[in-house]
């Protein structure tokens, strides 16, 4: 029996992260915020993406037959981008069985090295995702733990954390999942050990240099109350194999002077999402539109908005309100963060 959940077509992996805001009734911990959370992420991490909580774990599936010829709902559009930042943790049906309904504060996913992949599919990389809950998970990760074992899943540890590990064919490459419990209200799900091991030591205490550091001038002008938001902010030197950096200029994406992007939506007030793109090339904008709105797979239908906002960014706005417009967005913006799908 396969103990993986089949995925959402624009399933990526990577590395979730929550911040924790304590409310009456919740546990005395102390509380986790997002700079907290950067210290736990691995300092050459190039990509951070938030989901703001309160929500409650499902499978955030959407009924694709029912929304073809309407328009999408609020608390669709919400499902699909939880279950993007959500994807590896979801893979395990166990795990996503047990946690249901169960109140997330915060997800946060990290990643880093993104690469071509052998044919077809996702691009692979190296991520984590974490969910911080309400409430403490030890007897729920617990039952799941027996239940992978039953099931033959692997059994490893590392940093002192029981870690189950399932291997799986995507496409043609082999991809690993690892998923831990490394404090109370703490889920990791990884897709790769390197980046697993540092970041169960820093949540462990370790210390080392903070990831996506404050003076990256893409923290200006980011909304973290926003219901998803996060950056990527591109690294010199980018391997032959991403082809998704503006940096090493591939048919797909060239621009020498990239900085980085920041993103956000909050589709309960409004269902827009915004990338805002930072270069020091003065032809940024065409070059950001090209990329969304001429390439060989098209947009069609895609309404793209731009404005700058600082000599070295443009704000671009996407309205997503139906089918074909939500698909061609996150096509997009899948690519644009590291985690292309090779079709």
């Amino acid at each position: 029996m396969n103990p993986l959940a089949h995925g959402h077509p624009i399933n990526r992996l990577a590395c979730l992260f929550g911040v924790l805001a304590l409310t009456a009734g919740c546990q005395s911990s102390a509380p986790i915020d997002i700079t907290k959370v950067l210290t736990w992420l691995p300092s050459d991490t190039e990509t951070l993406i938030v989901a703001n909580g309160p929500f409650w774990m499902s499978n955030f599936r959407v009924d694709e037959s029912r929304v073809l010829s309407r328009t999408i709902s609020t608390e669709e559009l919400q499902k699909y981008f939880r279950r993007l930042i959500l994807s590896e943790v979801l893979r395990f049906a166990t795990l996503s069985n047990t946690l249901d309904r169960e109140r997330v504060v915060i997800a946060v996913e990290g990643s880093r090295r993104f690469r071509r992949p052998t044919g077809l599919g996702l691009m692979p990389y190296e991520g984590c995702e974490i969910v911080v809950f309400a409430r403490d998970q030890t007897g729920r990760f617990e039952s799941f733990m027996q239940e992978a074992v039953t099931r033959g899943l692997k059994v490893d540890e590392i940093e002192g954390n029981r870690v189950a590990v399932a291997r799986e064919m995507r496409e043609e490459d082999i991809w690993t999942t690892f998923v831990a419990h490394p404090s109370e209200r703490v889920i990791v799900a990884a897709t790769n050990r390197d980046y697993l091991q540092e970041a169960l030591a820093r949540i462990r205490g370790d210390r080392g240099q903070r990831a996506l550091p404050d003076s990256l001038p893409e923290w200006k002008h980011i909304d973290r109350d926003a219901e998803f938001w996060g950056l990527r902010h591109y690294k010199e030197g980018a391997s032959e194999e991403d082809l998704t950096s503006p940096l090493r200029c591939s048919r797909e994406w060239c621009d020498k002077q990239a900085i980085g992007l920041i993103f956000g939506s909050s589709p309960s007030q409004q269902r827009i999402a915004t990338i805002t793109y930072f270069s020091r090339d003065p032809e940024r904008r065409r070059s950001f539109d090209r990329f969304f709105l001429e390439s060989e797979e098209g947009y069609k239908g895609l309404q793209m908005r731009s404005r700058d906002i600082t000599p070295d960014g443009a704000e671009n706005s996407f309205v997503l309100r139906d089918p074909d417009s939500v698909h061609h967005f996150f096509f997009g913006f899948l690519f644009l963060v590291g985690h292309g799908l090779a079709l």
